[in-house]
């Protein structure tokens, strides 16, 4: 299998159903190698987006989304 598979297949099980730590591990290495910063911004906001409301209210999500981007750049 090459690496632009095997990443989007762990980037779907993040999403949908989260990794164990080994198959996280190897996402961020494939990002890191084969992505960009971009790529992962966008993999952290999907799993944000997708999860936000089972834990948060909306006002709480969006404040912890901005200190998360603050820390990311």
């Amino acid at each position: 299998m090459n690496y632009t598979v095997r990443k989007e297949i762990l980037k779907a099980k993040l999403i949908d159903t989260g990794c164990t730590k080994a198959e996280l591990e190897e996402l961020y290495f494939l990002i890191s190698k084969y992505g960009s910063s971009e790529e992962f911004n966008r993999i952290a906001l999907e799993i944000w987006k997708s999860n936000r409301e089972k834990y948060l209210d909306n006002s709480e999500s969006e404040i912890l989304l901005k200190d998360i981007k603050k820390r990311i750049k």
